[in-house]
């Protein structure tokens, strides 16, 4: 009767470090499973081609889960994909970890930014508003919460695209 419960507590042990592994590490490389929906869609293969055929200004940021500067800017990130989402290309590049920081470099690559994120990647917080065309950068902020900042940045790219 003890080796019963013995197995059973192992196979219910192991079965619940199965479920606990799947919650955490059971995203797709690159998919960041907080608030930030913006690098779910850029990790997600099938829609990287309409990104590319149809390109729009892109608005990169390098987030950190242990970032304290991260946090501060995440409201207006928030109110900048709500506000724009449909016209701006919303993309943020998890270091938290070398695999995200990894999966980031890819998505980089996917869009054309690889080199601004190979040479900031250390630099959490740091936002970049990035041209649609050539991909080179308008204007970069660092640790920067007012959304009016990024929408000063940001108004000249949508004029080009008949505006919001």
């Amino acid at each position: 009767m003890k080796s019963v419960r013995f197995w059973s507590f192992i196979a219910l042990a192991t079965l619940t470090l199965v479920y606990v592994s799947f919650q955490a590490f059971g995203t797709t490389q690159g998919e960041h499973t907080s608030h930030f929906a913006s690098l779910v869609y850029a990790a997600d293969p099938g829609k990287q081609e309409s990104v590319i055929k149809n390109p729009k200004a892109i608005v990169a940021k390098i987030h950190a889960d242990w970032c304290p500067a991260c946090r501060n800017i995440a409201p207006a990130w928030a109110a900048l994909e709500k506000r724009y989402g449909n016209h701006v290309q919303f993309l943020t590049l998890d270091i938290s970890t070398p695999k995200t920081t990894k999966a980031a470099f890819k998505t980089a690559q996917r869009f054309g930014i690889q080199d601004w994120f190979q040479n900031n990647k250390t630099s959490t917080s740091l936002v970049a508003v990035f041209e649609p065309k050539n991909r080179a950068v308008v204007k970069t902020f660092a640790n920067e919460p007012d959304v009016k900042a990024y929408e000063k940045a940001l108004a000249p790219l949508l004029k080009k695209k008949g505006g919001v």
